[in-house]
């Protein structure tokens, strides 16, 4: 299609230049117009070669950009997991202390417990003094001691003793 378009281009070129009287005959005008239409169209071609070199070396360009990102992306997920890692690491290690605080602290509220159980097992003077005196108030069963006569009285030598 597009030669028809050229030749249609030209016939008109070439009767515009015998019209115009730019050319003398028919077939004069019509090499004129084709240098001038195919002179234009081989320049189109050459700027679209042209355009065309550019746009590859922009393809390869993207093409290497476009790995390098992808290398890049790559590296990055694998540091990414690399920080995932680490960080689950420390958290277990965390809530692990957590868990050591939480016994330690229950541990200590134990003792304190106990330190305050303590002081109330510790009687006042005056709550001893009372208790002994209803001991003493009680009567009590006599012990059973020998009390022979040889063991109250000492008949001996006073100076050898």
């Amino acid at each position: 299609m597009e030669s028809i378009e050229i030749a249609q281009k030209i016939n008109n070129l070439a009767k515009e230049l015998v019209k115009n009287k730019i050319a003398t005959n028919y077939e004069e005008a019509c090499k004129q117009a084709e240098m001038m239409i195919v002179g234009k169209v081989d320049k189109r071609e050459e700027v679209q070669k042209t355009e065309n070199a550019e746009l590859n070396k922009d393809v390869r360009k993207l093409t290497v950009a476009t790995r390098d990102i992808a290398q890049e992306i790559v590296k990055l997920r694998d540091d990414l997991t690399k920080f995932q890692q680490e960080f689950n690491s420390i958290r277990d290690e965390v809530n692990s202390l957590k868990s050591k605080m939480f016994k330690m602290s229950a541990e200590n509220r134990v003792k304190e417990e106990v330190k305050k159980e303590e002081p109330e097992r510790i009687v006042s003077r005056e709550d001893a003094a009372k208790e002994h005196i209803t001991k003493m108030s009680q009567p009590r069963e006599p012990e059973k001691v020998d009390l022979s006569i040889e063991n109250i009285f000492y008949y001996g030598d006073k100076k050898h003793g």
